[in-house]
């Protein structure tokens, strides 16, 4: 089963419960700060292996 996740007030939570304000600068003028991490697909598997995602 796949998991989906997402960072919300310093945690992990489920996609679900990810919430946005009609308010809130970014949604209203699509500003915004972004981060990345590598991730490696693996063909035979077909996934994506991340290193150490929590503690990035």
């Amino acid at each position: 089963m796949e998991t989906k996740e997402l960072f919300m007030n310093g945690e992990f939570v489920p996609v679900e419960h990810g919430m946005i304000s009609v308010r809130t600068h970014g949604f209203a003028y699509g500003t915004g700060c972004f981060e990345g991490i590598r991730g490696y697909w693996n063909e035979a598997e077909q996934q994506v292996y991340l290193f150490r995602l929590r503690e990035h």
